[in-house]
Protein backbone atom coordinates (compact mmCIF):
# COMPACT_ATOMS: atom_id res chain seq x y z
CA UNK A 1 0.00 0.00 0.00
CA UNK A 2 2.65 2.75 0.99
CA UNK A 3 4.17 1.87 -2.11
CA UNK A 4 1.50 2.64 -4.47
CA UNK A 5 1.11 6.04 -2.68
CA UNK A 6 4.58 7.13 -2.94
CA UNK A 7 3.35 9.70 -0.06
CA UNK A 8 6.62 11.71 1.49
CA UNK A 9 7.21 13.54 5.07
CA UNK A 10 4.80 15.97 5.14
CA UNK A 11 2.02 13.73 4.29
CA UNK A 12 3.35 10.89 6.57
CA UNK A 13 3.36 13.42 9.00
CA UNK A 14 0.04 14.93 9.28
CA UNK A 15 -0.83 11.43 9.35
CA UNK A 16 1.15 10.65 11.91
CA UNK A 17 1.01 14.02 13.73
CA UNK A 18 4.16 14.57 13.59
CA UNK A 19 6.26 16.71 11.82
CA UNK A 20 7.68 16.49 8.79
CA UNK A 21 11.23 17.12 9.70
CA UNK A 22 10.94 14.17 11.69
CA UNK A 23 9.87 11.92 8.74
CA UNK A 24 12.84 10.86 6.47
CA UNK A 25 11.97 10.27 2.63
CA UNK A 26 14.66 7.30 2.20
CA UNK A 27 13.37 5.26 -0.18
CA UNK A 28 13.85 1.63 0.19
CA UNK A 29 12.11 -0.78 -2.33
CA UNK A 30 10.09 2.39 -3.54
CA UNK A 31 8.70 3.10 -0.17
CA UNK A 32 9.68 6.31 2.64
CA UNK A 33 10.46 5.20 5.85
CA UNK A 34 10.39 6.96 9.15
CA UNK A 35 14.05 7.81 10.65
CA UNK A 36 14.32 6.27 14.05
CA UNK A 37 15.29 9.37 16.12
CA UNK A 38 13.42 10.76 19.05
CA UNK A 39 10.46 12.36 18.21
CA UNK A 40 10.96 16.26 19.96
CA UNK A 41 8.35 18.38 18.81
CA UNK A 42 6.45 16.14 20.84
CA UNK A 43 8.50 17.43 23.84
CA UNK A 44 8.45 21.25 23.65
CA UNK A 45 5.72 22.78 26.01
CA UNK A 46 5.58 26.90 24.47
CA UNK A 47 4.83 29.13 27.24
CA UNK A 48 3.73 32.91 26.39
CA UNK A 49 2.29 35.64 28.73
CA UNK A 50 1.24 39.30 27.77
CA UNK A 51 3.29 42.01 29.40
CA UNK A 52 2.53 45.98 28.82
CA UNK A 53 6.37 46.86 28.65
CA UNK A 54 10.06 45.37 27.99
CA UNK A 55 11.44 46.26 30.96
CA UNK A 56 13.82 44.22 33.53
CA UNK A 57 11.24 43.04 35.62
CA UNK A 58 8.55 42.17 33.35
CA UNK A 59 11.53 39.73 31.90
CA UNK A 60 12.27 38.67 35.38
CA UNK A 61 8.29 37.71 36.22
CA UNK A 62 8.28 35.75 32.92
CA UNK A 63 10.89 33.39 33.44
CA UNK A 64 9.24 33.27 37.30
CA UNK A 65 6.01 32.13 35.39
CA UNK A 66 7.57 30.37 32.99
CA UNK A 67 9.54 28.09 35.61
CA UNK A 68 6.51 27.64 37.45
CA UNK A 69 4.50 26.61 34.23
CA UNK A 70 7.02 23.79 33.09
CA UNK A 71 7.19 22.82 36.72
CA UNK A 72 3.19 22.06 36.84
CA UNK A 73 3.88 19.75 33.91
CA UNK A 74 6.90 18.17 35.21
CA UNK A 75 9.49 20.03 33.30
CA UNK A 76 12.46 21.26 34.64
CA UNK A 77 13.55 24.41 32.38
CA UNK A 78 17.17 23.62 31.71
CA UNK A 79 19.33 26.24 29.58
CA UNK A 80 17.72 29.40 28.09
CA UNK A 81 18.63 30.82 25.17
CA UNK A 82 18.07 34.16 24.80
CA UNK A 83 19.47 37.10 22.94
CA UNK A 84 21.66 39.88 23.81
CA UNK A 85 18.90 42.41 24.31
CA UNK A 86 19.64 44.95 27.24
CA UNK A 87 16.50 44.23 28.94
CA UNK A 88 17.65 42.27 32.35
CA UNK A 89 21.72 41.01 31.51
CA UNK A 90 23.08 41.09 35.19
CA UNK A 91 19.39 40.10 36.37
CA UNK A 92 18.82 37.42 34.05
CA UNK A 93 21.79 35.82 34.36
CA UNK A 94 21.13 36.08 38.44
CA UNK A 95 17.58 34.89 38.09
CA UNK A 96 18.43 31.93 35.99
CA UNK A 97 20.92 30.67 38.66
CA UNK A 98 18.49 30.92 41.66
CA UNK A 99 16.70 28.06 39.45
CA UNK A 100 19.37 26.70 38.78
CA UNK A 101 18.93 27.30 35.12
CA UNK A 102 22.25 28.08 32.70
CA UNK A 103 22.43 30.76 29.84
CA UNK A 104 23.18 30.38 26.23
CA UNK A 105 23.31 33.51 24.11
CA UNK A 106 22.37 33.37 20.59
CA UNK A 107 24.75 34.19 17.60
CA UNK A 108 24.53 37.73 16.67
CA UNK A 109 22.69 37.99 13.46
CA UNK A 110 21.60 34.42 13.15
CA UNK A 111 18.22 33.73 13.51
CA UNK A 112 18.75 30.33 12.78
CA UNK A 113 20.16 29.62 16.08
CA UNK A 114 16.26 30.23 17.44
CA UNK A 115 14.53 28.53 14.73
CA UNK A 116 12.37 26.90 16.68
CA UNK A 117 11.21 29.67 19.17
CA UNK A 118 10.98 31.67 15.82
CA UNK A 119 8.30 29.99 14.48
CA UNK A 120 6.50 29.62 17.31
CA UNK A 121 6.61 32.93 18.10
CA UNK A 122 5.14 33.10 14.07
CA UNK A 123 2.42 30.86 14.73
CA UNK A 124 0.73 31.80 17.72
CA UNK A 125 0.36 35.82 17.21
CA UNK A 126 -0.96 34.23 13.77
CA UNK A 127 -3.60 31.92 15.33
CA UNK A 128 -4.51 34.24 18.08
CA UNK A 129 -3.50 37.65 18.13
CA UNK A 130 -4.34 38.99 14.52
CA UNK A 131 -6.79 36.04 14.00
CA UNK A 132 -9.80 37.88 14.95
CA UNK A 133 -11.04 41.21 15.96
CA UNK A 134 -10.91 42.29 19.16
CA UNK A 135 -13.13 44.73 20.98
CA UNK A 136 -11.12 45.04 24.04
CA UNK A 137 -7.46 44.07 25.08
CA UNK A 138 -8.79 41.90 28.18
CA UNK A 139 -10.63 39.93 25.21
CA UNK A 140 -7.48 39.59 23.35
CA UNK A 141 -5.81 38.19 26.71
CA UNK A 142 -8.43 35.66 27.19
CA UNK A 143 -8.15 34.43 24.09
CA UNK A 144 -4.01 33.23 25.02
CA UNK A 145 -4.93 30.52 27.13
CA UNK A 146 -6.90 28.26 24.54
CA UNK A 147 -4.69 29.70 21.28
CA UNK A 148 -1.59 28.18 23.40
CA UNK A 149 -3.57 24.66 24.32
CA UNK A 150 -4.20 24.51 21.01
CA UNK A 151 -0.49 25.22 19.77
CA UNK A 152 0.78 22.88 22.61
CA UNK A 153 -1.66 19.97 21.67
CA UNK A 154 -3.09 20.46 18.44
CA UNK A 155 -0.73 22.46 15.70
CA UNK A 156 1.12 20.23 13.06
CA UNK A 157 4.09 21.39 12.56
CA UNK A 158 5.43 22.75 9.39
CA UNK A 159 7.77 24.71 7.35
CA UNK A 160 5.11 27.25 6.41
Amino acid sequence: MPAELREGPHVIGWALGVAASTVHAVRRHGCPRLVTKPITDHSRLGFATDYLDETSDSALAFLAELVRFHGQHGIRVEPVLTDNGACSKRRRVDACAAHGIAVKKTRAYRPQTNGQAERFIRTLPKRWAYAYSYQQAFERLAALSPALDFCNRFHLHSAT
